[in-house]
């Protein structure tokens, strides 16, 4: 099933944010037109282009490794901590990730359980 970005939010329970504050995402057509989009919950194995979800276990925080997916080329993220996105703002210039066309800049998802998004 393909959707938009705001649909997938809405599947996901969540509210669609912009990442960069120059407000390019909403912009972009590549990104707001409908598309599949597939998922990763290991910014190890992460594919060009997949969305990474920050599942929090009882180990490990995939928040921890927001910055390592954008690294790897995510097109965007779905986060229930958005406060560990501010701090990546400043960490992640959009030139810095892979997967991406110069002018698309990867989008997050705030929701209240990751897990709980993964489900939808």
């Amino acid at each position: 099933m393909k959707f938009q970005l705001h649909e997938l939010a809405v599947a996901a329970k969540g509210k669609l944010c912009e990442l960069w504050p120059d407000g390019s995402l909403l912009r972009d057509p590549q990104l707001t037109a409908k598309r599949g989009f597939s998922f990763s919950i290991d910014s190890r194995s992460l594919q060009p282009g997949q969305v990474f979800i920050a599942l929090h276990g009882e180990h490990s925080d995939g928040h921890d490794y927001l910055a390592p997916a954008l690294y790897n080329g995510a097109c965007g993220l779905i986060v229930s901590d958005k406060n560990r996105v501010a701090q990546i703002e400043q960490q992640v210039s959009p030139s810095e990730t892979t997967g991406l066309s110069p002018h698309s800049r990867p989008f997050v998802i705030l929701v209240d359980d990751t897990l709980n998004a993964l489900q939808a």
